[in-house]
């Protein structure tokens, strides 16, 4: 099978002082391959003067990357510490040079600084030339500043998630609007509606978000979650014309499932400084095997899977709304994307499982309560846990499974 990506080329440029950051940026791009290459069909390369540039005799190195680097990449990611780099025959350093000459053809650049203590810094003369060059730019551009390398690395991976995701709607945009020429006159109250339910739900970029749910930590950033609240409220009011019932009856089934999951999501987490409902494993502040301890393991258990059953299922359902309107209305809608799955790991094999998860031989999405669903979702082709609460015997049997 031949699997067509798209190649994003990524420069990184900086001064010779944050070695380790240059390295961060190739690591976590790595990463971000790894984790998601499959599901976008995206593909990032890093390019450096570093590790990239060709070795030559005859011509200056900044115009080597001028003319053999640049031309090439479509992003840009910028770093400065303590220097600004070496001076070059037209600007001031070449790494701001590079800025220069990627951005002026309306490509992307993300700039990051480094908060520097003022008793480390070498050439007090090396460093304000930073801060000025942060100062002239302020009013053009958004960067991000960082104290640490686990800082950087953090910011950077929220950064590259954001970019890309940029990159996936404009695909996704043009597939709604391909996808808009085919439509009966008929059908446009329901088009406009499926077209919005795709754009609110995110669904260019729901097979990364979704993963939130499935990780190893759950932190749900509290932009999605209200931005998740907004579109459960927008389906509550829909109008669908005459001979839609079964996208109807569908949306409110969907609306359901999302509704109970922010609400677990609500009950089981709290909402951190940096705004963000986490799942937190407050068991590890008690003895082990104290009762309290017990108690507030079991109950984490409990909500992480669940948590993560209700993500299966929100695919589940959106699986059904895709596969219904290409089958009655348009059978090539977001053809491209396929299915919705899920991710997750890595597990015990160092490697990442994935998980279709869809109805099968219905013709109406089986949600009917949360109630109901702590039973069924067990009966579900893919399910993470089990049992009514934390007291249910079937819980505790999932929970001591070998």
């Amino acid at each position: 099978m031949t699997n067509i990506a798209r190649i994003i080329r990524v420069f990184i440029s900086s001064p010779d002082d944050v070695v380790e950051e240059r390295d961060i940026v190739r690591e976590e791009i790595y990463s971000w391959n790894s984790i998601f290459s499959i599901a976008t069909g995206i593909v990032l390369l890093p390019v450096g003067w570093d590790k990239e540039l060709r070795a030559g005799y005859g011509v200056a190195p900044q115009q080597r990357v001028n003319e053999e680097l640049l031309p090439r990449c479509d992003m840009l990611i910028a770093i400065f510490g303590k220097k600004v780099g070496s001076r070059t025959e037209n600007y001031i350093s070449g790494t701001i040079e590079e800025i220069v000459r990627h951005t002026k053809d309306g490509k992307e650049a993300l700039l990051f600084f480094k908060n520097v203590d003022a008793e480390k810094i070498d050439s007090q003369d090396e460093y304000q030339r930073v801060q000025e060059y942060k100062e002239s730019i302020k009013e053009e551009s958004f960067f991000k500043d960082y104290d640490s390398l686990e800082d950087f690395k953090n910011i950077l991976r929220d950064q590259l998630n954001l970019h890309m995701q940029e990159y996936n709607k404009a695909d996704w945009k043009a597939s709604v609007e391909r996808s808009r020429l085919t439509v009966d006159h008929d059908d446009q109250i329901l088009k406009y509606n499926i077209d919005q339910w795709g754009m609110k739900l995110e669904l260019e970029s729901m097979k990364d978000w979704i993963t939130v749910f499935t990780g190893g930590v759950f932190r749900l950033s509290s932009e999605k979650y209200e931005s998740l609240e907004s579109l459960m409220l927008w389906i509550l009011d829909r109008t669908w014309g005459s001979g839609h019932e079964e996208f109807e009856n569908a949306f409110l089934k969907f609306r359901a499932i999302l509704s109970n999951m922010l609400i677990v999501i609500s009950k089981a987490c709290h909402l951190n400084v940096n705004r963000y409902h986490e799942l937190e494993k407050s068991y590890n502040m008690h003895p082990y095997n104290s009762p309290t301890h017990d108690y507030l393991y079991k109950t984490y258990k409990f909500n992480k899977y669940l948590i993560m059953d209700y993500a299966a299922e929100l695919c589940r359902a959106t699986n059904f709304i895709l596969d219904l309107y290409r089958k009655k209305v348009d059978p090539l809608y977001l053809i491209e994307f396929g299915k919705m799955y899920m991710f997750s790991g890595l597990n015990m094999n160092l490697q990442y499982s994935y998980y279709i998860t869809e109805y099968h031989d219905t013709d109406v999405i089986p949600y009917n309560d949360h109630d109901d669903f702590l039973v069924s979702r067990t009966e579900r082709e893919v399910s993470f846990g089990a049992g009514k609460s934390i007291e249910d015997p079937i819980f505790e049997k999932w929970l001591n499974r070998g």
